[in-house]
């Protein structure tokens, strides 16, 4: 089954502690669920078959989405600042130069007026050269200096680091920046890994799209200039729970459920979220015991007979 919490990308948001797993609405839900029994030959006519849930937490997080940024950006901003810099560095010396030759009255005070007017410019230029890169990638970017940290971009230009952008919706509170980021590409492959990020500041807000942006540095990553990914960050402590496999899923109703053995041939349907999603499998904070068994095959036949259908291959 496709990943159910990839739809849309903006306003996507998920928490483990969100209102259908609270105790209030667990308790509502499971009131209208009744326990059915199978004798020991329906059990294995059906071809039931079960796994024990497994402990597990979940981190209730809120999903954005990110970009990664061109190093054309990043470069030009750097040798703006670099040129400026160097500026300011030759025309000081140049001033310090001409004053001290003006008192041995080697030069005249125009020249020296001169020298100072270049050294003041150079320091204007610097400092919107500055002014414009804080703009673009925030005050808090941590190349930024002084001094500057020359080798963050030395690894952004070799490829080791990637900057991503992200960007939050509307509603999404963050007292302060997140402490960790996990980056994953739109529509993953098989076998295909996310990345995590603890370098992380604040950005200028994106005037195209509302909401709480963010910049980033990916280590280690395959992804490409300019493509576009999700990206997750915590909002909340660990929640305990239990994992079932996605093979247990069985939709009713609209709704997604999984069946659980409460006792020897003893059966219950327990609600469950999809966007609560673990590697391999969902999430399920109540309801569900650790190690109770969880069904994984023969669901769509066990729901039939829930509802009294008639069962292929039954006369």
């Amino acid at each position: 089954m496709k990943s159910a919490i990839r739809h849309s990308l903006v306003g996507a948001v998920f928490f483990a502690l969100a209102a259908s797993s609270t105790p209030g609405h667990a308790a509502d839900a499971a009131s209208k669920i009744h326990v059915f029994s199978l004798s020991q030959d329906e059990t294995a006519r059906l071809g039931i078959e079960t796994v024990p849930a497994r402990r597990a937490t979940f981190t209730p997080q809120v999903r954005g989405y990110g970009m990664v940024i061109s190093l054309a950006a990043i470069a030009q901003a750097d040798f703006d600042y670099r040129t400026a810099e160097a500026a300011v560095t030759e025309s000081r010396l140049v001033l310090q130069r001409a004053e001290r030759l003006f008192k041995e009255q080697a030069l005249s005070q125009q020249v020296v007026d001169t020298a100072r007017h270049r050294a003041t410019a150079d320091m204007a230029q610097m400092v919107l050269a500055d002014r414009r890169e804080a703009a673009l990638f925030g005050q808090n970017a941590p190349w930024r200096g002084p001094p500057r940290n020359e080798a963050l971009i030395d690894n952004l230009a070799s490829g080791k680091s990637t900057l991503i952008q992200a960007t939050f919706p509307l509603g999404i509170a963050f007292a302060s920046p997140p402490r960790l980021f996990s980056v994953a590409r739109l529509d993953p492959q098989p076998g295909q890994t996310s990345w995590s990020s603890q370098t992380i500041w604040e950005g200028p807000a994106d005037p195209a799209i509302p909401g709480r942006n963010f910049f980033a540095f990916v280590d280690h990553s395959d992804l490409a200039l300019g493509e576009h990914v999700l990206v997750y960050a915590p909002v909340g402590a660990p929640v305990s729970g239990v994992k079932i496999p996605m093979d247990a899923v069985v939709l009713s109703e609209g709704k997604p459920w999984c069946y659980v053995e409460v006792s020897g041939q003893h059966f219950s349907r327990v609600p469950i979220d999809l966007r609560l999603e673990l590697p391999d499998g969902y999430f399920v904070p109540q309801g569900i015991a650790p190690d109770q068994p969880v069904v994984v095959k023969g669901t769509g036949l066990l729901l039939a007979r829930e509802f009294g259908s008639a069962i292929p291959g039954e006369d």
